[in-house]
């Protein structure tokens, strides 16, 4: 699956710069999904790889992601989410 956001704030944004996420996710087992992609902030002139891996079960759903920015060293973001229906 392929995935595409374009963003343009409307205010304080005098040279009308965008905000492109993208990505792609495939499953690679029943419950296992995997992604890679990019963010790329012309607002802010700055660039992300972002990678992730999802466990995607029936009643539970956990989901990693790491995003790092690729102008400067350190800054790397980690987050966990997960999802239960009952």
């Amino acid at each position: 699956r392929l995935r595409m956001d374009v963003i343009k704030q409307e205010q304080e944004n005098p040279n009308n710069r965008l905000n492109v996420h993208s990505s792609v996710e495939t499953e690679f087992s029943e419950y296992f999904i995997s992604r890679v992609g990019g963010r790329w902030d012309e607002a802010e002139d700055r660039r992300y790889v972002t990678l992730g891996l999802c466990f995607n079960g029936p009643k539970l759903k956990l989901d990693y992601s790491f995003e790092k920015n690729l102008m400067r060293a350190g800054g790397a973001v980690h987050s966990v989410d997960m999802r239960m229906t009952f």
